[in-house]
């Protein structure tokens, strides 16, 4: 997702509510105004923390086939800086926010790249949304997102990818009847992310079907199973780091067809 992306180069709006931000931008250049942010803010300490928070949505096939993924994502950032601080960074060289149709210098410069280096896949940012702080101008010749932050914690830009979704898990569900009233599951769920990229607080539910009553966990390779009657699912919580793990879940009895 996005959070790859921090770092070389920056990105460009498109139209929408970017036209009114852009607006609102200029007023504020014009008169000198800064409603978002009081005069005067210390701090003895000046830091600044930048959060990339992304929601992954996923529709698998029986198989494990991908039918359907989107992320919806969010730059939160908590700022604690004194006076009236500018600041900017930047975003990966190959994240065009409207791939469609690039132009002007940031066009220029991503067709630059796909020659350069066609096979390394990017990433296409879709309904972008900024905070009125952006300087959105800056975005089409600079690349990158420049600001005035409010105080404390804001959220400063939210955004949804639907192509090019590289999965963080995967999950493979394998059954096997028993008997007639007897059935065994077992669950692997598989890490795809790089060996340097960790992942902690996992939390996987399973639903069941509610013909099924009498849960029993066989086995759990890494982290805490438990059925939760409630929601008719089991929860399997891993809180450290996740590479490949499984799970065994067995039902004593169904109900009527499973």
């Amino acid at each position: 997702g996005l959070a790859r992306a921090f770092g070389r180069g920056g990105a460009r709006a498109g139209g929408g509510e970017g036209d009114i931000a852009a607006s609102k931008q200029i007023t504020s250049q014009v008169t000198g105004a800064c409603s978002w942010r009081a005069p005067g803010i210390r701090y003895r300490r000046n830091e600044v923390f930048i959060d990339v928070i992304e929601s992954v949505d996923v529709l698998l096939s029986q198989n494990g086939v991908v039918l359907r993924s989107d992320v919806n994502g969010e730059v939160v950032v908590n700022s604690q800086l004194s006076g009236m601080p500018e600041c900017k960074f930047g975003l990966n060289d190959r994240l065009p926010i409207d791939q469609t149709e690039p132009h002007g210098a940031a066009g220029r410069r991503q067709r630059e790249l796909e020659k350069k280096d066609p096979a390394t896949p990017g990433v296409t940012l879709d309904d972008c949304r900024f905070h009125q702080c952006v300087r959105l101008t800056k975005f089409d010749v600079e690349r990158t997102i420049s600001f005035i932050p409010p105080d404390g914690t804001f959220r400063l830009m939210t955004y949804r990818i639907s192509e090019g979704i590289s999965l963080p898990f995967k999950i493979f569900p394998l059954l096997q009847e028993r008997s007639d009233s007897r059935m065994e599951c077992l669950i692997l769920l598989k890490a795809l992310f790089d060996r340097n990229v960790s992942a902690s607080n996992v939390e996987v539910v399973i639903p069941c079907p509610p013909n099924f009553c009498d849960l029993q966990l066989l086995h759990v390779g890494i982290g805490k199973a438990s059925v939760d009657n409630a929601q008719q699912a089991v929860i399997w919580k891993i809180k450290r780091r996740v590479t490949r793990t499984w799970m065994q879940v067995q039902n004593a009895d169904t109900r009527g067809p499973a």
